[in-house]
């Protein structure tokens, strides 16, 4: 198993992508993470256009629901989980342990805390095993499906 960190910096983590490679060049796995304390850029017309292709008549629900997966969180500056997946043929073998290790070190080495949210509950165990603890749950708008806020403490 091969792990590739394309976010190191003289030794420092930066930008939290992290990818499991395998043969050298097949990305099996990755995990996005993001850092609250960075400084962000304003959203764009183009931002809103191409979410306006994608959702629909929607996106108010969607915005919506946004609104409270973002007000669910405390304020506090964070790595926030975005994203954790690899491929099916390569689930079981401890490709996804070996992801959330690499973010779990780079909030460890920057003292910060993690969050994440999810929408399935079958995943609330999995997430459990790293250390992350519920913090609330989340009844999203209009009977959409309830989210688990979770958050670890390095």
């Amino acid at each position: 198993m091969a792990f590739e960190d394309s976010y190191m910096e003289s030794g420092r983590t930066s930008e939290g992508v992290d990818l499991a490679v395998v043969d050298g060049d097949r990305i099996v796995g990755a995990a996005l993470w993001m850092n609250t304390t960075r400084v962000r850029t304003p959203r764009t017309l183009a931002d809103w256009v191409r979410r306006r292709r994608i959702f629909g008549s929607r996106v108010p629900l969607m915005m919506e629901g946004a609104r409270q997966l973002a007000g669910g969180h405390v304020a506090e500056h964070h790595w926030h989980l975005m994203a954790i997946a690899t491929a099916a043929e390569v689930r079981g073998r401890g490709y996804g342990r070996v992801l959330m290790a690499a973010g779990l070190a780079r909030c460890a080495a920057d003292g910060l805390p993690a969050h994440l949210e999810t929408a399935k509950a079958e995943n609330v165990p999995y997430y459990q095993r790293f250390g992350f603890e519920v913090v609330a749950t989340l009844e999203l708008p209009k009977g959409g499906p309830r989210n688990w806020l979770m958050r670890y403490e390095p």
